[in-house]
């Protein structure tokens, strides 16, 4: 073990050297773990686009009679959670066009969601709009379509990320 580590130690420091000068030491040298992890997550929702583009993408989207266009109208315009929130509430999707949306984001990007909008079955109309509750709703079920492992992930996710005032 000895011969080999001394026989190894040119090779990794070569590659320790070229890391360092990439800025890819994280590579090459794994952090340690450490079981708890309570790390706060600022999440930027992104840049909103001008409301006479996004009226038009939302337009579009609407005009549109089947699920795939829709989708593909999305994933070309909408680059932002900001905008992504918009046109869920707006564009008027289907319970199964939220669910191919959602399925499209990255799993912090759906536990911003949740925590901008957790549902409560005793949801009180006054206290939101119809887009709103509709997009509780289809959240709600996304959650409850997804394995049980990784909806305990989303919602740690969820605990960790920073309140809403401060994630715009």
């Amino acid at each position: 073990m000895k011969t080999y580590i001394y026989a190894s130690l040119p090779e990794f420091a070569s590659r320790i050297y070229s890391a360092i000068n990439t800025d890819t030491l994280q590579t090459i040298l794994v952090p340690r773990f450490s079981r708890i992890v309570n790390q706060v997550i600022n999440y930027s929702m992104g840049e909103k686009m001008d409301d006479e583009t996004y009226r038009n993408i939302v337009n579009e989207v609407l005009a549109c009679r089947y699920i795939d266009d829709k989708v593909q109208i999305i994933k070309e315009y909408i680059k932002t959670l900001a905008d992504m929130e918009d046109v869920i509430m707006d564009a008027e999707l289907s319970e199964t066009e939220a669910l191919i949306v959602f399925n499209m984001l990255e799993d912090v990007e759906i536990a911003v969601l949740v925590k901008r909008h957790p549902y409560h079955r005793e949801i009180e109309a006054i206290d939101f709009s119809e887009a709103e509750i509709r997009l509780q709703r289809y959240l709600d079920k996304y959650l409850q379509s997804i394995p049980k492992v990784r909806l305990k992930q989303l919602q740690r996710t969820v605990l960790n990320i920073a309140d809403i005032e401060d994630i715009g």
